[in-house]
């Protein structure tokens, strides 16, 4: 499709609408450049015969890179397969399909799809051709997955705060006869010790049972959504003892913390929340144990710093484990929503959250990784500074 020109009156790469007179095809080129969603036109065969400046800038592909390939080209691992069986449906019995596909652009990143493509017929009623528009919807399903996430987390901490408090009751019942018995059993020394050691696993329980409060109170839609200045050492600090209550035996998680404060700009709730992802994503990396190692420190970023952030002092927090590792084609899908390399059950949002975590204040997360030598996270948040440059 293109467009014709005269001496006279040349159209320009900015001309949207045809001038008067202009032919259908010319009319047809200046349309498709003016539609913002993406647009393919496909033979009877499915195959591509064009498609517009839109759905190339979406894919990233060519123009000259998808002539010829079917429909199909984008889609990959991850794609529904019962979509794709609703399409295929569709374009065989020459109906119009519409619906949401998660496919796959150049460089191998996954991207939303909102999707409609209706066939074109001639006049005796048979199919020539199919129209395929697109629309990248990748940040609205994200955000539909945050707010599902967050109402999730809504429900777990009004379950956990009610088991908590039942505990507790429990507890207090259990303890105060413990020590009726401890009183009276003086004379007994095994007796005695049996009932101390029962003692000492009910203060674990209680330290288990104030967790699950505090977590109540954060986990709610207030404090999820409320910024706030936070010393990081004492919020991570927090949800590293939530992990090793929740690793098992077979994991070892070490922390070290920066000394004085690491003041940021964040909701508590959802650092907590990184944290705990990154923990159970290297439980999962480790199927059969391992170690992780949770450093803070304090970095000072320059100007024009590769990671394009401002100049400035930064929190950083790394989170190494001794897991699988990642291959470099998994390291540049890690932080897409809902991939995932887990058995089935994982959601693949724990990592792209985190990502939209660290972009929304103003940070950055990062990651490396060898396969067989396990992975290491990069935190950065930037730290809270007065009027001098100082951080506060």
């Amino acid at each position: 499709m293109t467009l014709r020109t005269t001496k006279n009156a040349a159209p320009t790469s900015d001309e949207v609408e045809p001038r008067s007179g202009a032919t259908s095809q010319e009319a047809a080129a200046a349309a498709m450049k003016a539609i913002s969603q993406g647009v393919l036109i496909a033979g009877a065969d499915r195959r591509i015969i064009s498609s517009n400046a839109a759905f190339l800038k979406i894919s990233g592909f060519t123009e000259a890179e998808i002539v010829g390939k079917p429909c199909s080209f984008v889609q990959g691992p991850l794609t529904d397969p019962e979509t794709v069986a609703a399409i295929r449906a569709h374009s065989i019995a020459g109906t119009e399909f519409a619906g949401e596909i998660l496919n796959y652009r150049k460089d191998g990143s996954t991207f939303w799809n909102e999707l409609t493509i209706a066939p074109v017929r001639d006049a005796q009623g048979q199919v020539t051709h199919y129209i395929g528009i697109t629309r990248d919807i990748t940040l609205r399903k994200q955000l539909e997955s945050q707010l599902l996430q967050s109402r999730k987390l809504e429900s777990l901490a009004s379950l956990s705060g009610g088991l908590a408090h039942q505990f507790n009751n429990l507890l207090g019942i259990i303890v105060g006869n413990l020590d009726f018995l401890q009183d009276h059993l003086i004379s007994d020394f095994r007796a005695s010790q049996r009932v101390q050691s029962a003692l000492r696993a009910t203060e674990r329980g209680a330290d288990i049972t104030r967790r699950m409060l505090k977590f109540s109170r954060l986990k709610t839609r207030s404090a999820a959504t409320e910024a706030s200045h936070h010393d990081v050492n004492p919020l991570i600090e927090d949800a590293v003892e939530l992990l090793r209550g929740t690793l098992g035996s077979a994991y070892t998680l070490h922390a070290e913390f920066a000394s004085g404060e690491l003041r940021v700009q964040t909701a508590a709730v959802e650092l907590e929340s990184v944290i705990l992802d990154l923990g159970f994503n290297a439980r999962d990396a480790m199927p059969t144990g391992g170690h992780i190692r949770l450093i803070t420190t304090r970095v000072e970023l320059a100007a024009n710093n590769p990671l394009r952030l401002a100049a400035g002092p930064y929190a950083r927090l790394q989170f190494t484990d001794t897991g699988e590792g990642m291959s470099a084609e998994h390291q540049a899908r890690a932080f897409d929503p809902f991939f995932t390399t887990r058995k089935p059950g994982g959601s693949g949002l724990g990592l792209a959250m985190a990502y939209s975590f660290a972009q929304r204040w103003k940070g950055n997360i990062s990651l490396q990784s060898e396969v067989g030598k396990g992975t290491s996270f990069e935190l950065l948040l930037p730290l809270i500074v007065d009027s001098a440059n100082t951080p506060v």
